[in-house]
């Protein structure tokens, strides 16, 4: 596993969620390379380790913090919610659409049923109004 490139994703993700259950030489190692930005040799100079030391506690504890989430799933179980929730508010969104639709097609049919009544009875008048010519 190459640290360098779990470095900006993963890793990060899994120490922010699950770095407290490493130990605390594992907790410090890891926070100086990745939140502090510090290379393997500021490390090890650091702690009196050797570079190969600091770069197999990285290693240990990526692979710890991996088998955190596989047993605890707190990580996918966070994406699954922001996609549950995502899909709700494309159909909230949706049915709010379909709402401002229906509404408008609700007053479209009542100003259609007001012209329509109006005409029903221009026509009743216009009957009326021919039927007294002929009488």
């Amino acid at each position: 596993m190459d640290v360098r490139a779990e470095k900006e994703g993963e890793f990060i993700e899994l120490f922010d969620v699950y770095g407290e259950l490493l130990t605390e030489n594992q907790k410090e190692v890891c926070r100086s390379y990745l939140e502090y930005d510090l290379s393997l040799g500021e490390i090890a100079e650091d702690k009196g380790v050797s570079r190969q030391s600091v770069s197999d506690c990285l290693k240990k504890s990526c692979r710890r913090l991996k088998e955190f989430e596989e047993i605890l799933g707190t990580i996918a179980l966070k994406k699954e919610i922001a996609e549950r929730s995502r899909k709700c508010e494309e159909a909230l969104f949706a049915a709010e659409g379909a709402e401002k639709d229906l509404e408008s097609r609700f007053y479209s049919a009542e100003e259609n049923g007001e012209a329509f009544a109006t005409l029903r009875g221009a026509l009743a008048d216009l009957k009326r109004i021919t039927a007294t010519k002929e009488s």
